[in-house]
Order: C-alpha cells, then structure tokens, then sequence
C-alpha cells in the first residue's frame, strides 16, 4: 500500500508516474531550497515580499504567506498550470529566507519594460512578437482561474537577436485569492485589468480561436490529481489554507467543464473586447 498523505481534508495515496504506488515524502523539495543572500525591502509591495539575491546568483520576486497565507501556493500551481498549458513563464524556486521561512521565487527575467527607460512603446512590443497570439491563450487562462489583473507590469517581453517573446508573470489575484473560486464567467467585470488588456491587445492582434482552444483543450488534460502531484512538491506550510481542498474538489467535477466553454462562448460572443 503507498502512504496516505493528507491534505486540508482530503487524503489521497501517493503514485508514481506510472500510476503505481509507493511511499511518498510530499515534502520532498524542502530538502533543496534555495538559500536567500540578500534581501532588497525596498522593492517589496502590495503581494511582493521583496526581491532577493539566491545562491544560484540570480535575483528572485517572492510572495510570502505571512502575506497572505495562500500567496505561494497561489504562484506555484498557477506557474505549473502556466507551464502545463505552454505558456512560458520565468523560472521559479522554493527559497529559504535567512529566519528559514520558505517563499516562493519567481527568477527575474531580463527583458524590454515599458516603463523605467522606456525603450518600446506598448504596442511596438506586441507588434514585434514573434508569435503574437499567444497574448490570446494568457488571457484565455487569466480568465479561466480569475486572474483579472493581467496588464503590462506583469508581462515581461524580451528581445533575442531579432525575437522578441514574453513571459507571463505574476498570479496574485488568481485563483485561491478568491472567496468564491470560479464565479460565472458572465459576470467579469468589464473594467477589469484583464479585459482592459484584452480590449488593447485585440487593436493590434485578431483574437485567435485557435489559440482560446488550445489553452482550453490543454486545461482539459491538467487534471485535480496534477494539482495535488504540485503541490506535494511544495513546502507543507503553503498547503495548509483552506480552499485548497476547495479548490481540489472543484477541478475533479462538471463544473470545470462547464467554465472551458463558459471561457470559450466569452470570447467567440466578441463584444467584451
């Protein structure tokens, strides 16, 4: 028989890839974080614990629980469903503060800002993607796990030679941070970030069908049990807020179903943008 490992409520038996089971330590990464060097308070803010310097010698954006206790999880799951769904995001680490608290990292990715020594304007850099309707499947998945403060500040485009892509960023008002998890798509609000972005993009970029689908088709695959494979790979200390089993319920029902098309009849109705 695999362990049994608790979550929140739920108790799940630990598997292999293969679906066999086995004894499974769900702690397993906390054997490997990275070592915070240096801290940076001057950059911390509204969700952001700071930037620090790691280790590995790079800088990181952080979100800490004693923030707000679902910050981390919020940010791993929402870059491993990013990820899952090929949307590129920066790297991310679980980091030991110098107190030992365990945040989450998201690595600074060097890029072309908007703002800072401004070197493209918005619209030039979306102009310059080399694959553009990408911007579509972000909003896509912004919309499907309540991400409604997509804007450029948490975009990162860079520039490789003659490329230019982007990173997606920043998962704060996503997902768990709600009190209710998925509230009908109908009921946005059209003056969101999100949709604000949207309204910007759709200028510049005919909104992609086929890009809204892939995303939808791939949050098809990202199954209740990746969730949980996740977030047995986090510290114990994220997993303990309370809609995660919530949240864990939810994914493994209809209704999941039910919002893919909810998101897709939003963007083929054409009149939010």
């Amino acid at each position: 028989m695999g362990k049994i490992i608790q979550f929140s409520g739920r108790h799940e038996l630990a598997r292999n890839g293969d679906g066999s089971q086995e004894d499974y330590a769900p702690q397993n990464l906390e054997l490997f974080p990275l070592d915070v060097l240096g801290i940076d308070p001057v950059k911390k803010g509204a969700d952001s614990a700071g930037t620090v310097l790691a280790a590995d010698g790079y800088p990181y954006n952080t979100k800490s629980s004693r923030t707000r206790p679902e910050l981390p999880l919020n940010e791993w799951l929402c870059y491993h469903i990013s990820e899952a769904c090929g949307i590129a995001v920066p790297t991310n680490k679980i980091l030991k503060m110098p107190d030992g608290e365990l945040v989450f990292g998201s690595r600074q990715a060097a890029g072309t800002y908007t703002k800072g020594g401004i070197v493209n304007t918005p619209d030039q850099l979306v102009r310059r993607l080399v694959v553009p309707e990408r911007l579509w499947g972000m909003l896509a998945l912004d919309l499907f796990i309540q991400n409604l403060d997509r804007r450029f500040a948490n975009l990162v485009f860079q520039t490789v030679g003659s490329e230019t892509n982007v990173l997606s960023i920043d998962f704060s008002r996503a997902l768990l941070h709600h009190r209710d998890l998925f509230f009908p798509v109908g009921k946005i609000d059209p003056n969101c970030n999100s949709v604000a972005f949207a309204r910007f993009v759709s200028a510049i970029v005919p909104l992609s069908y086929a890009e809204v689908e892939r995303i939808c088709s791939a949050l098809t695959r990202v199954t209740a049990d990746h969730l949980l494979d996740w977030s047995a790979r986090a510290p114990a200390s994220w997993r303990s807020v309370p809609r995660f089993s919530e949240l864990l319920d939810w994914w493994s029902t209809d209704q999941k179903k039910a919002r893919l098309q909810e998101i897709q009849d939003y963007f083929w109705n054409g009149s939010h943008f």
